[in-house]
C-alpha cells in the first residue's frame, strides 16, 4: 500500500497464510461502536433483545439459511456485541502460498470476512433505518480465532452459552 505509506492501514490480526474461505470451524466476535449497548439488556442471566436486537437475530437467522456449506454451531446476541461459532465444511483447508499474499487481501464470496462485511452492512442499513439516521454502527474490524481441537471447540461453546450468565465479568461489559 503505496500511496499513504501504511500510516491509515490497520494491520489485520487474520492469519496471513490462512484461507478463511476453506473448510475450518471459526470462533467471531464484532463489536458495536464505542462498546454502546444496541441490542437489549441482560434480564436474570438471560439476553432480552429490543427491536436493534430482533433485526440482528433475523439476519442471523438468514445467514444461517443462505449458507448451505456453513454450519452455525452457536451464537449469541450481546448487548453491544455478537459471538459466533461457525463451521464452514465441503471444502480443503488450503495454505496460501507468499507468491499468492496479495490476494488474501481481496474478500473471498465465501470466506469469513465477506461474512462480517455483509452482516455489518445489512445490519447498519437496517438500523439506520429505523432509527432515521446514518450512524455508524460497529466497530472496525473483528476478532477471530481458529478452532484446531475438539476441546477449545467445547470450551469456546460454552463460552458463548454462558455468556449472559457471566455479563458482568464479560471484557465487553460496559454500564
Amino acid at each position: 500500500m503505496t500511496l499513504f505509506q501504511n500510516k491509515y492501514r490497520a494491520e489485520s490480526h487474520r492469519l496471513s497464510t490462512w484461507d478463511y474461505s476453506q473448510g475450518g470451524i471459526y470462533f467471531i466476535t464484532f463489536c458495536v461502536k464505542d462498546g454502546e449497548n444496541l441490542f437489549g439488556e441482560i434480564v436474570s442471566n438471560k439476553m432480552i433483545l429490543n427491536d436493534l436486537g430482533d433485526i440482528i437475530k433475523k439476519e442471523i437467522t438468514k445467514s444461517e439459511e443462505i449458507r448451505s456449506n456453513w454450519i452455525f454451531h452457536s451464537w449469541v446476541i450481546m448487548p453491544n456485541h455478537l459471538h459466533f461459532l461457525i463451521e464452514i465444511e465441503n471444502v480443503e483447508n488450503k495454505i496460501v502460498d507468499d507468491s499468492d499474499k496479495e490476494s488474501t487481501f481481496k474478500r473471498s464470496p465465501n470466506s469469513i470476512s465477506s461474512f462480517v462485511a455483509i452482516f455489518k452492512a445489512v445490519t447498519t442499513k437496517q438500523i439506520n433505518t429505523l432509527q432515521n439516521t446514518k450512524e455508524k454502527i460497529w466497530q472496525n474490524n473483528y476478532h477471530d480465532h481458529i478452532i484446531k481441537d475438539f476441546a477449545y471447540f467445547n470450551k469456546i461453546n460454552d463460552y458463548i452459552i454462558n455468556n449472559p450468565s457471566n455479563w458482568q465479568e464479560d471484557k465487553f461489559y460496559y454500564l
